[in-house]
Formats: C-alpha cells, structure tokens, sequence
C-alpha cells in the first residue's frame, strides 16, 4: 500500500502512529476517494491485502498440523523451549537440519550451518570477531539470527538445557 497515493489525495493517518494494526485498518477501509479509478485502485490494494492475509494464515494452520506429527512433534517442543524460537522458526529449522542427532555438540551443528567466529591469530594473541556466515546453503536467513542470540549469554533452565541435549545426542 503506498501512503504516498493516500497522502497526495489528502488522506494522512493521524492514529498512535501504529500502521496495520485494527484501528488503522479500519481507518483506511473507511476512506472514500472522489476518483473512479483512485477508488479502484484502493479497493484493489485492501482486496491484496486481505488475500495475502489469508494466504499467511492458511500457511501457518499447515504448519501447525505437520508440526503435530510423530515425525516432527518432539523437535519442535524442544526448539520451541529455547527463547526467541516459535512454532515458525522452530519448523523451519527442523526441515532444513533434519535429525539433530547427527551433530556430536551444539559446536558442530554451529560449524555445519557456518555460524561460527571469525578468528585472527598472531602468535599467542587470538582475537574473535563477527560471525562468519559461511553456510554452503545459506537457505535459512533465520540461522544467523539465532547464532547471534546463541552469543548472548542469556540463562537457561536445567529443564530446558536436559531436553535441548537430548535432541542434540
């Protein structure tokens, strides 16, 4: 939706300055433009809208019935444990890695997706940087976010450390 075609019409969103939420929707499904053709043009755009809307919904019921399968159902509580990671993300992730039980330690399921530091080392002094991002698939932009949130030291239960490596072993 461009705000630029609304705006040049004199139709300026002067909400809680939050765009897509219910007011905002409401908001723009009120407007009534004087031009034929800037009419079609809108109804068009909020007819796009709502088809993609559903489109994004349909997907994410699928998602969440595969996700209740045998074959997926334990992975996907586990990853879902992990803070940050939802039904979507944790989906993704265990279609693109498959069987974690494959990787020894976390190390090694970092090292095959290329998450890992990029390094400088001059004779004792070794010095870490950013992650180097060298997946050889680089399918799943998602990966990188969750090296970088994988970095922060954040606390987690004993719970939930017990059943990641189960996963992992």
């Amino acid at each position: 939706m461009s705000f630029i075609f609304l705006h040049a019409r004199g139709h300026t969103y002067h909400g809680d300055g939050s765009y897509w939420t219910k007011k905002f929707m409401a908001w723009i499904h009120a407007i009534q433009l004087d031009q034929p053709s800037d009419e079609h043009v809108l109804r068009g755009e909020l007819a796009d809208i709502a088809y993609t809307e559903a489109r994004i919904q349909d997907l994410e019921q699928q998602i969440q019935t595969a996700s209740a399968s045998p074959r997926f159902q334990e992975q996907i509580q586990i990853l879902q444990g992990v803070r940050g990671i939802g039904l979507i993300t944790a989906m993704q992730l265990v279609c693109e890695i498959g069987d974690f039980r494959r990787f020894e330690s976390p190390t090694a399921l970092m090292a095959y997706l290329g998450l890992i530091p990029s390094q400088s080392s001059s004779g004792n002094i070794i010095r870490t940087g950013a992650i180097t991002k060298g997946s050889p698939n680089n399918k799943v932009p998602i990966l990188v976010l969750l090296g970088a949130c994988g970095s922060l030291n954040l606390t987690v239960s004993r719970e939930l450390t017990f059943r990641f490596f189960s996963l992992v072993r």
